[in-house]
């Protein structure tokens, strides 16, 4: 069995599921989701980090019997993600990558799974999910004292803890444009941002937009250049688990493994397979509303910071759920700045002097969908090679709409 060449590719189906009835896409690089509040768009979210992580926990194990239970999807995915009003009788998820593919259904607690032929290509990937509820770093004192289940609220706050204790080494950081660093002070326990002019405030009294933004920006920071720069950011691999990923091998490869020094030989492989099940490659971004609390500029701000670290030549992905016409527009102009370079690769450099450097979007690296009703569709325009204006303008059309009846009274 030859290595097939590395893509990327993933199928989430949900269906009736809160608000959700029928969702069928298939994400990419980059994904964008938006629609009006309550519409469903952070159980797709919540719902695709589960699967990423749970595909995470498979090919790390090797061990889909125990990983992929009932059990598993009740704990990580309903008490875990805090789902359990939204789950219905007909309920139903299902995840496609190119090395696995499973399904869960509610009504009969049925379990499908199968490896896919490209089982061995995967890289381990941190999923890392920042939740809408981030400010409580910053509005709610103490917040390391309170006593939480084991959510996804006090997973987040625990990262940040590791966040800010690196920082804490690495030292001040500046955020995006806003002309503040971000440093912690761990005597006092307290975030803090330095102003242009010098002065220190704790993040507790600066802006509401500042308190959305910096715990998304320290945390992402944190992942891309602490985390995965340490090599013992996996779990100790033993003995006994090395093995048992030898043993998966021996079974699909038989004769054509061999040992080969600290890794193993497999024909057509590289040698470092073990290392790719075992140590974190890259991340799996999940974002509700980057947007919080943020003036337009600022938001197209943070979307260029997005576009950096997806062209950062490091396998990331990202999924956004937001309800902000900015934020797509601002992919939008990333997209038109990589379709001018494909279309005329000499004015790259005149590109990146208006939309920044490295930051244009390849159209195929991004996916894009509107959500209303229950359902999703794809809001890309493969015509016009970019996310459809059309689609984008909806709610300022009806805003103008309104407007135009009021001047013919």
């Amino acid at each position: 069995m030859q290595l097939q060449k590395h893509q990327i590719m993933k199928r989430l189906i949900i269906k009736e599921f809160g608000p959700l009835n029928n969702v069928d896409i298939a994400l990419s690089k980059i994904n964008l989701i938006i629609g009006p509040q309550s519409t469903g768009k952070s159980c797709i979210l919540k719902v695709a980090c589960f699967c990423a992580w749970l595909e995470e926990r498979i090919e790390f194990t090797q061990d889909p019997g125990s990983e992929f239970t009932k059990k598993v999807i009740e704990n990580r995915l309903i008490d875990f993600y805090r789902m359990k009003d939204f789950v219905r009788r007909e309920s139903y998820i299902e995840y496609e990558t190119d090395s696995l593919h499973f399904s869960y259904s509610f009504h009969d607690g049925r379990l499908t799974f199968e490896w896919k032929e490209n089982r061995w290509e995967y890289r381990r990937k941190k999923v890392v999910y920042i939740i809408a509820e981030r400010n409580i770093v910053a509005v709610v004192p103490n917040w390391y004292e309170v006593s939480l289940g084991n959510d996804y609220l006090r997973a987040f706050l625990a990262e940040w803890q590791n966040a800010r204790t690196f920082m804490k080494d690495y030292g001040t950081i500046d955020v995006l444009e806003q002309h503040i660093t971000y440093q912690y002070d761990e005597a006092r326990q307290e975030d803090q941002i330095v102003m242009n002019n010098g002065q220190t405030l704790s993040l507790r009294s600066a802006s509401s937009g500042l308190q959305s933004v910096v715990p998304l920006y320290v945390q992402l920071f944190y992942f891309v250049h602490g985390f995965l720069l340490n090599k013992n950011n996996g779990n100790v691999l033993d003995e006994m688990l090395r093995e048992k990923v030898l043993l998966e091998l021996k079974k699909e490869f038989g004769d054509s493994i061999s040992k080969s020094g600290e890794g193993y030989a497999i024909k057509g492989m590289p040698n470092q397979i073990i290392d790719h099940l075992t140590q974190y490659d890259s991340c799996d971004f999940f974002i509700e509303e980057p947007e919080e609390n943020l003036f337009p500029k600022t938001q197209n701000e943070l979307v260029k910071w997005f576009a950096e670290l997806m062209n950062s030549g490091v396998n990331h992905s990202l999924l956004i759920a937001t309800h902000s016409p900015y934020v797509m527009s601002a992919f939008n102009n990333l997209i038109q700045a990589g379709n001018v370079i494909e279309e005329y690769p000499d004015k790259k450099e005149a590109v990146e002097q208006i939309v920044g450097y490295n930051l244009p979007l390849k159209y195929n690296d991004v996916s894009a969908f509107a959500i209303a009703d229950g359902t999703v569709h794809s809001i890309k325009d493969d015509e016009l090679q970019l996310i459809s204006p059309s689609e984008l303008d909806t709610a300022s059309d009806d805003i103008a709409m309104v407007f135009n009846k009021l001047l013919q009274l």
